[in-house]
């Protein structure tokens, strides 16, 4: 990466090996970049930032955290939400999740929002199972299935 934390009058920012400023001087706070992101504080909020400076999530957030498999939460008014930072570093799938957990080998994660459970894939698209019968192209994920006011799980078979 070749960038370097500076700290001028108490604010940091980054700079590129031959002193040009890449990211402002600005924050209160500034972390080091992992996976490319770097989590700052401006004002008091928390947001993140990629290694060209752009606001990924902006400064806004009471905390933010980002996991290895760049599951996002924030947290703002003592209520956490999750989403999903994408390729190219940006937000596939929004904020307003009340729980997600990690993506599957099949590309599926557990979602909470608003009280209620459910699956989306990696571009945010819900995905609903009304028939069990449907999830045999999941194949392996394991998942809760409804029907006839019944409950279980479900894997595929992988076939």
């Amino acid at each position: 990466m070749g960038l370097e934390k500076i700290e001028m009058n108490g604010k940091w920012g980054y700079i590129d090996k031959t002193g040009r400023e890449v990211i402002p001087v600005k924050y209160d706070t500034i972390s080091d970049f992992k996976r490319g992101l770097a989590k700052v504080k401006l004002d008091g909020k928390w947001g993140i930032i990629n290694e060209n400076g752009k606001e990924i999530i902006p400064p806004k957030y009471d905390d933010v955290m980002s996991f290895k498999d760049k599951t996002v939460k924030v947290r703002l008014n003592d209520k956490w939400k999750f989403g999903y930072i994408g390729g190219a570093n940006r937000i596939v799938i929004p904020i307003i999740y009340d729980f997600i957990g990690k993506f599957n080998e099949d590309g599926l994660a557990k979602v909470k929002l608003n009280g209620k459970w459910g699956y989306i894939d990696k571009t945010g698209k819900t995905v609903k199972i009304t028939n069990p019968k449907e999830l045999k192209e999941i194949k392996s994920a394991m998942v809760n299935v409804k029907l006839n006011n019944k409950y279980g799980f479900y894997r595929g078979r992988g076939d």
